[in-house]
């Protein structure tokens, strides 16, 4: 399901240990002198990342041998660390600051509103989830049109 709304998780990864030979701390690929690929663009036919060989490349001696011109990796051989976008582009930073905003809701929501636990199921959970979220939306447009009202002390 979450395929057919063309969604790809945004996980953070902490670095316990380096990444394999071959990639960056992003998980892009990196040529054999050390430089990283160029995050390129995504195939959503074969849902796989593009990175083209960076522009130092063009004078290495690796050059005809070792690096490849295109690099493709897909996503599915590990969804946590190949996501699109890919690690490290804007794209990504992009997202990954809403990511942390809905994290502080849900934070909110678990403390405040009950919802660490609940004892219901099926509908009944799915009927207290939103009231939950509706309260909360509610109490931030109140305050929200209170802080508008109140004069800049400043």
């Amino acid at each position: 399901m979450i395929r057919s709304l063309q969604a790809y998780p945004i996980i953070d990864i902490i670095h316990h240990t380096a990444p394999p030979e071959g990639m960056n701390l992003d998980y892009g690929p990196v040529c054999k002198e050390g430089h990283a690929y160029r995050y390129d663009s995504f195939d959503p036919k074969y849902e796989t990342l593009r990175y083209t060989r960076p522009s130092e490349c063009k004078e290495c001696p690796f050059a005809e041998s070792g690096c490849q011109k295109v690099f493709k990796i897909r996503i599915e051989t590990d969804v946590r660390k190949h996501t699109y976008p890919a690690r490290g582009s804007k794209g990504f930073k992009e997202l990954y600051k809403k990511r942390t905003a809905v994290e502080r809701v849900f934070a909110y929501l678990k403390g405040y509103y009950g919802l660490k636990r609940t004892r219901h199921r099926g509908v009944r959970a799915n009927v207290d989830f939103q009231l939950s979220i509706l309260a909360y939306n509610l109490t931030k447009f109140a305050l929200d049109k209170l802080n508008k009202r109140l004069p800049q002390a400043a």
